[in-house]
């Protein structure tokens, strides 16, 4: 049986490794305790998804790191004052005798910018802008967003007092975040973790007591049904929202005998459901509007979404009216 590794295992292999194992010891050790997963289509291609993943996102670190390499080594050359020296030039080979940082794209009328000595500059590059007596005027600069252009970088940065103003926002809004959380800014990401983690847990169990919920309100729709001595069967259902009354109709879709409505208190809305031979869409398009509704559907399922539960009360007797 093929098999790919979830972690690293040393008579096995690393994690990500697709390996060659027995039906029995996969069975039995590999796949019981979480070591791999069989190595299905779905997988290979999670597998090939998460390599991608996380080829991404050690490029993105990697450039991150050569922008912050790169903004101390222009920060060290503005907060040591150097010169900045603008020389023009007629020729290009007059020009080309500067070091500089990349080919000149024009023959005549040349303007070179150094940043530091000639002979030992930070930067030499044309340009005809506008430019300061010395880096230290320019204060500080400070790199924010670094992303991929056509197999170059664009940064995204502030120099000056655009940089202390952007760094006086980001550390208000970062003391508000973090006081909110009785947190220092050094604790923050922690206690923010540890909350994330909180959260995750709250909504698995949320998650599994809104299933219970549906479970008992579904067990309660079928005793219903089976002592329904009428076609048109109508239900509501509090707590939920449309989507999860939807899911729960969803059970009795195209099954059900006659017509469900169920109706979503919160949404003040109904949703209908049948076997196909009561077509639900129809009944929406062609009554929905009478209460100043509005959805639709098809023939097994539909929506019927109205402004008041006054609307949606009246909207649901006239069906009743109609099919019974």
């Amino acid at each position: 049986m093929k098999i790919i590794l979830l972690q690293d295992e040393k008579k096995l292999g690393k994690k990500g490794d697709i390996i060659e194992a027995s039906e029995g010891y996969a069975r039995n050790y590999i796949l019981p305790k979480k070591i791999g997963v069989e190595a299905t289509s779905k997988n290979m291609n999670d597998l090939k998804l998460q390599k991608a993943n996380e080829e991404k996102v050690a490029q993105e670190n990697l450039d991150a790191a050569k922008a912050l390499a790169a903004e101390l080594e222009a920060n060290k050359v503005i907060w040591s004052d150097a010169p900045v020296t603008v020389k023009h030039f007629d020729s290009r080979e007059e020009a080309e005798k500067m070091p500089l940082r990349k080919a000149l794209a024009f023959d005549e009328d040349i303007t070179i910018v150094s940043v530091g000595s000639t002979e030992n500059a930070a930067d030499c590059v044309a340009c005809c802008g506008t430019h300061p007596s010395t880096a230290g005027q320019v204060g500080m600069i400070k790199i924010y967003k670094v992303e991929s252009y056509k197999g170059m970088f664009r940064i995204y940065f502030e120099a000056g007092e655009r940089a202390l103003c952007d760094y006086r926002l980001k550390h208000d809004m970062l003391t508000r975040l973090s006081n909110s959380y009785s947190s220092s800014i050094e604790d923050f990401p922690s206690k923010l973790k540890a909350q994330e983690e909180k959260l995750a847990d709250a909504k698995n169990q949320l998650f599994h007591l809104k299933n219970a919920f549906i479970e008992d309100r579904c067990a309660r729709l079928d005793g219903l049904l089976k002592a329904a001595e009428t076609n048109v069967i109508t239900y509501e259902v509090d707590q939920l929202s449309l989507d999860d009354v939807f899911n729960m109709a969803k059970r009795y879709m195209g099954s059900c005998k006659g017509l469900i409505m169920l109706y979503s208190i919160r949404d003040t809305s109904y949703i209908l459901v049948s076997d196909g031979t009561i077509d639900c869409g129809s009944l929406v398009k062609e009554y929905a509007s009478f209460y100043k509704g509005k959805g639709g559907g098809n023939k097994v399922s539909a929506r019927a979404i109205f402004s008041s539960r006054e609307d949606a009360e009246m909207f649901a007797d006239l069906i009743g009216k109609h099919l019974r």
